[in-house]
């Protein structure tokens, strides 16, 4: 059986209280209490969902019992509905700044406050569970680098090995192979998660986009030789944008990554370039893919898969962490297939971050270090 939603109710005033009670005390698991400091210590053995939580209180007031229910990093989820009699513009903004999740005025409907309850009920749950996938996934990468490491190194120490030994030796690298893949779902599961909770400092300095490109192409230059791939990039001067390189040559990679393994025998890759004083526009299309138009759009999604019975890679993972990495830096990202049935991948980008936005750092760490 499901539990009812706990809700927690502060009111100095007795007859409110008791107008709180009949509204709601029959829906929910409700607990009523008479200040901000009684409610801080019955939240955490109460645990709410909701805090209704009263202005005007002697001791802590509303505001100041907000933010230390905000500030707690075990209350930190819990909603909080601010409720007055006053309705003026600077206590909602004060409330708000407080860390207020919403605000209600005396007298107030019933049918009012519980339509909001069950709203910010909703709310909690979607950034409980967005949060626990976040901290299943650090836990996850903590706890499998180890044994990938274990299965690695003897499986790199075998290859030296089996030199003579091609059979041994193709299986020594598929043991290499699968630990190095999963690994890197697993980072790149836990960076995308990152970036959605803001986590993420960006080392800012110029970047030239046409460099990360020849780069990109450089490092699928074998892929790129063996099907015998056509590269058209159009010439550009004046590609420099702020932004983190590392983080720009990731998305650069992964576009041209995919754009080549969806690619036939002798198909072409075209990049193409628009400047202005603002943006820095990328163009790659390709001409003779197999893009499926249905769910090109869906590309930069998070965790998007097309289909689980036929996923074989980590690739769109790798784009969705690309989505993640341009927005971060405010530009756009888009996937289409144009008239001729071609793939088409438009990124724009800004000349100048606004850094009042985004995390930023002076010195670059490797969150995930390479399994060798």
């Amino acid at each position: 059986m499901n539990r009812l939603p706990r809700i927690l109710a502060v009111d100095d005033d007795p007859m409110n209280r008791i107008v709180v009670m009949e509204y709601l005390e029959d829906d929910y698991d409700l607990v009523v209490v008479e200040s901000g400091q009684e409610a801080l210590d019955t939240i955490p053995r109460f645990r709410p969902d909701v805090v209704l939580l009263d202005i005007m209180m002697p001791g802590l007031d509303g505001y100041e019992t907000c933010r230390r229910i905000k500030s707690d990093p075990h209350s930190r989820h819990t909603k909080v509905i601010l409720v007055s009699a006053k309705a003026m513009l600077e206590e909602r903004l004060e409330g708000y700044e407080a860390g207020a999740d919403d605000y209600v005025t005396k007298p107030f409907s019933g049918d009012e406050l519980c339509a909001k309850l069950d709203v910010y009920l909703r709310l909690r749950s979607v950034e409980e569970v967005d949060d626990l996938k976040g901290q299943f996934l650090a836990l996850l990468s903590h706890e499998t680098r180890t044994p990938l490491t274990a299965i690695a190194c003897p499986a790199s120490l075998l290859q030296m090995e089996l030199t003579d030994r091609p059979d041994l030796l193709e299986l020594a690298g598929t043991i290499l192979g699968g630990a190095q893949r999963l690994e890197t779902m697993i980072d790149r599961a836990l960076r995308l998660c990152e970036y959605k909770a803001g986590h993420v400092p960006l080392n800012l300095e110029a970047v030239d986009l046409g460099e990360l490109t020849d780069r990109g192409l450089d490092d699928e230059s074998e892929q790129i030789e063996s099907k015998g791939i056509r590269i058209v990039r159009a010439p550009a001067s004046d590609l420099t944008v702020e932004g983190d390189p590392e983080e720009l040559q990731l998305v650069v990679r992964s576009l041209l990554k995919h754009t080549i393994e969806g690619l036939d025998t002798e198909g072409t890759l075209e990049v193409d370039w628009l400047a202005t004083a603002d943006t820095v526009e990328m163009q790659i299309r390709d001409d003779g893919s197999t893009a499926d138009e249905s769910w090109t759009p869906y590309l930069f999604e998070d965790f998007y898969v097309p289909s689980l019975e036929n996923h074989t890679g980590s690739l769109e993972l790798e784009l969705a962490l690309a989505g993640a990495v341009v927005r971060e830096h405010g530009g756009a990202i888009s996937a289409r297939v144009d008239a001729s049935g071609n793939q088409v991948f438009d990124v724009r980008l800004p000349r100048v971050v606004d850094r009042e936005r985004i995390v930023t750092t002076d010195r670059k760490s490797s969150l995930f270090p390479a399994l060798t």
